[in-house]
């Protein structure tokens, strides 16, 4: 089973397109990743404009989506730092 996660566009009220990870902690730490290869991007250039979300459970085996009541908030995008380190908020 894979969690489904999104970041939230605070200021537009938006989520951006879904992605599934095994984790909270994979997933921030690929979001880490991706801010330090692509330091142009929104995300990048606008940190504090962005939070991560867990949205759902995914079962790869038959496709069923289990949304959370909802969405649970893992961090404040600009509190991912360099190197990787976060603090993923108490659910």
């Amino acid at each position: 089973m894979k969690k489904v996660f999104a970041a939230k566009d605070i200021k537009s009220n938006c989520f951006l397109p879904p992605v599934t990870d095994e984790n909270a902690v994979t997933f921030s730490r690929g979001i880490a990743a991706s801010l330090r290869k692509y330091p142009e991007s929104p995300l990048a250039s606008f940190p504090q404009d962005f939070q991560l979300y867990e949205l759902a459970q995914f079962n790869e085996q038959t496709g069923e989506f289990e949304p959370n009541v909802q969405p649970r908030l893992i961090c404040d995008l600009n509190s991912l730092s360099f190197p990787f380190s976060f603090v993923i908020k108490k659910l």
